[in-house]
């Protein structure tokens, strides 16, 4: 068995599925189905009988599954509702988590309508892109650096400079979404919390893409979840270390105050992206921090910023321990729709990014471990990905790219491969991939070369 594999599934026949099971695989592939994703969280009888119509048999994976109880699942049930039930600690006496949910506000504000009017195309190739996207992302860092040291010595740093480059990042991202998705895993930072923060931006930008977010409003949320960087550097390193998402530190809590105060002495900053700050630690039934808002009192864009960081957090936590692989964390939110962030946002963000996004790390069903360069959304399992790990565990000296939708020739025979599972970001050294990032781009003209 491979060292790197994460989750583990179980083959069901579809008389014997049951609410609350997530199906992770079909008999068939998932393109010959309706089903928008590559996995489905069975929430009623009826998402059963959806999948017994085209299939005999499924596999499931029973860690992301909610339970394996026949039950029907009513969100929010207890269980789900203790990842974050609990109240926070500076709340007062008479803000009780119920009461707070007892005014929660759940009518949705329209921001889809308000919000998502754009229709954005790929308008360049993965392998131009990702070398644009690569220069983009160091100025960021260059330029995050500065303004930090500068505000550290009480000084007035350059923050236009620092937005421009965040507006190139997202018509890097419109241009092509995959690039940047890959260099968020691949970019290095001396400074984790600067690693976060771009991490974050990029996240903004690609969700912002998709749902057709104006760019100007794209930049807004990828450049207040960047500056939230400022507070959060100023913290102590223990409280990053022993940070739970489940119920963040007083501590912690401060880096809120800390960045919004810092940002109203900057000049030439945007209104928004100090309201954005301000409340993207918010949720949706009232147990965030710092004012315990509730609903649609939290400004949409704060809304999409808390959601993002929430997803990423699991990802790429501030320790080196607890990552998980994507397709988890989609999960979890799923669990907490309508409970920490509304459900329409949730599904949108599902949609957007599905279980295996650019750059995250997947199993074959030959036991390597790939890292997804690009796909189409709709043939999201018929990606490009890089080989970086054989069946055995041994790490390639170079990367093999495999399209999956041809599969690769071997003498008259075309050998198939397919995505069996997730992999958390920690499941390959740093090392390796940087290395198949020197291999794809910089030692070859084209990633393409590779193609095995």
């Amino acid at each position: 068995m491979n060292e790197f594999t994460e989750t583990k599934t179980e083959r069901v026949c579809v008389a014997d599925l049951r609410v609350g099971m997530f199906v992770s695989k079909l008999d068939r592939p998932w393109i010959e189905t309706n089903f928008p994703l590559e996995g489905i969280l069975i929430e009623t009888q009826e998402d059963i009988e959806r999948v017994e119509q085209v299939c005999n048999f499924v596999y499931v994976d029973h860690k992301l599954s909610i339970s394996s109880v026949a039950e029907p699942i009513t969100l929010p049930t207890a269980s789900i509702v203790s990842i974050r039930a609990c109240r926070p600690k500076n709340a007062g006496k008479n803000s009780s988590l119920r009461n707070r949910l007892s005014t929660l506000q759940v009518a949705n504000d329209g921001w889809k309508t308000n919000y998502c009017s754009q229709s954005y195309q790929s308008k360049s190739t993965f392998d131009k892109e990702v070398k644009v996207a690569e220069h983009v992302v160091s100025d960021i860092s260059v330029e995050l650096t500065g303004v930090m040291s500068l505000i550290r010595k009480n000084e007035q740093p350059d923050y236009e400079r620092l937005e421009q480059r965040v507006g190139l990042l997202v018509e890097s991202v419109v241009r092509n979404p995959d690039a940047s998705g890959w260099l968020s895993k691949i970019h290095r930072s001396h400074n984790n919390v600067f690693r976060h923060c771009i991490r974050l931006a990029i996240w903004a930008c690609i969700f912002g893409r998709e749902i057709g977010l104006e760019k100007v409003e794209i930049r807004k949320i990828a450049s207040a979840l960047l500056l939230t960087g400022i507070g959060k550097s100023q913290l102590p390193s223990s409280v990053l270390e022993n940070f739970s998402l489940s119920e963040p530190s007083e501590e912690y809590q401060k880096h809120v105050e800390l960045t919004c105060s810092e940002l109203k002495r900057l000049k030439h900053i945007d209104s928004d992206v100090i309201e954005i700050v301000a409340n993207y630690t918010e949720r949706h039934n009232g147990s965030g921090f710092p004012e315990q808002k509730t609903g649609n009192s939290i400004p949409f864009r704060a809304r999409v910023a808390g959601m993002i960081e929430e997803f990423e957090l699991q990802l790429n936590p501030y320790s080196e321990t607890g990552h998980l692989a994507p397709s988890s964390a989609i999960s979890n939110l799923f669990k907490v729709k309508d409970i920490l962030f509304e459900a329409e946002l949730v599904e949108s963000f599902i949609q957007a990014v599905g279980i295996y996004p650019s750059g995250s790390l997947v199993e074959l069903d030959d036991q390597s471990i790939a890292m997804i360069i690009s796909h189409d959304k709709e043939k999201r399992l018929q990606a490009q990905v890089a080989v970086l790990v054989d069946g055995d565990g041994k790490a390639l000296e170079k990367p093999v790219v495999i399209d999956l939708q041809k599969g690769v020739k071997k003498w008259t025979k075309t050998k198939r491969y397919s995505i069996s599972k997730g992999v958390s970001s920690a499941g390959i050294p740093e090392g390796v991939l940087y290395q198949a990032h020197e291999n794809l781009f910089k030692k070859q003209k084209s990633w393409l070369g590779l193609v095995g």
